[in-house]
């Protein structure tokens, strides 16, 4: 008896076995029993980007499981090319329409907004107080050029600082004469125009 439960024992063991085999190749080597039965698996590929391929099964960036790729069944042309099957174009509506040369509209009826570049515009300001004799520029949006006189401008302080100046230049006080430049160049006036009134006079 002990030698048929022996026996029984390892007739078992031995159909484990071979039924473990079998089961190993089924599951864990695809590619082979494809290969066995069918066309050979050239590779494995991720079903959003046929770019991404692979040797064996396994899953694509995206999270996808790989599908097989069979002999005869290899994408031909530009493997840039994006296909579609019918089932795809329609779920999505796909459109397609020969290219051609055309207006996009021939009107176009809107709203637009015309103003000036603020990045090329300066704002005049005097430093002290008086009043405008003469105004040149007197809208806004008038065209003005290159040195142009906008307006005349009449400020007591400024007449005082001048007369200071002159008297400064007939003392001939080297710092009276300083102190009078700057007190004029502090109201506003240019280098240029202080030595206008030293050369004049007035």
């Amino acid at each position: 008896m002990r030698g048929r439960y022996a026996a029984l024992s390892v007739l078992a063991l031995a159909g484990g076995l071979a039924g473990g085999v079998y089961l190993e190749r089924i599951y864990l080597n695809p590619t082979e029993q494809a290969g066995s039965t069918g066309p050979d698996i050239l590779y494995w590929v991720a079903p959003m980007d046929a770019n991404f391929r692979r040797d064996g099964p396994g899953k694509s960036p995206m999270g996808m499981d790989l599908v097989p790729v069979y002999a005869g069944q290899e994408p031909s042309g530009d493997p840039q090319e994006v296909s579609l099957d019918a089932a795809e174009i329609n779920a999505i509506g796909v459109r397609t329409a020969i290219a051609r040369m055309t207006d996009v509209a021939p009107r176009i009826e809107t709203v637009g907004f015309v103003g000036y570049d603020e990045h090329l515009t300066s704002h005049v300001h005097t430093r002290v107080e008086g009043w405008i004799e003469r105004l040149e520029v007197r809208a806004v949006g008038d065209r003005v050029s290159e040195q142009q006189v906008l307006f005349e401008l009449f400020s007591p302080l400024i007449a005082a600082a001048t007369g200071d100046l002159v008297r400064a230049v007939e003392d001939g006080n080297p710092r009276i004469l300083e102190a009078a430049r700057s007190k004029l160049m502090s109201h506003g006036m240019s280098a240029r125009q202080v030595a206008d009134i030293e050369a004049g006079g007035e």
